[in-house]
């Protein structure tokens, strides 16, 4: 019995740090595109996404890059 215990222990283990890479993995991209876009609205437009993913993460991160791009030719930046 503690046997199986320790097993089961050991599998949920096992689990939790799955689910946290895969939810690390899944949010790290739009934490980038959170701070980048609070410090394009504080005027820095001197940051770079580095997003390199597809779908629709890649899209927005794609977006960013063309909207900080456009602004920096309208500033003179």
């Amino acid at each position: 019995v503690l046997e199986i215990l320790v097993i089961i222990v050991l599998i949920d283990a096992a689990t939790l740090i799955l689910v946290w890479l895969v939810t690390l993995r899944l949010t790290r991209p739009l934490v980038d595109i959170t701070d980048t876009a609070k410090a394009i609205a504080a005027g820095n437009l001197t940051w770079e996404i580095t997003v390199k993913r597809s779908g629709e993460v890649g899209e927005l991160a794609n977006a960013f890059q063309t909207m900080v791009a456009q602004l920096r030719r309208r500033g003179g930046f």
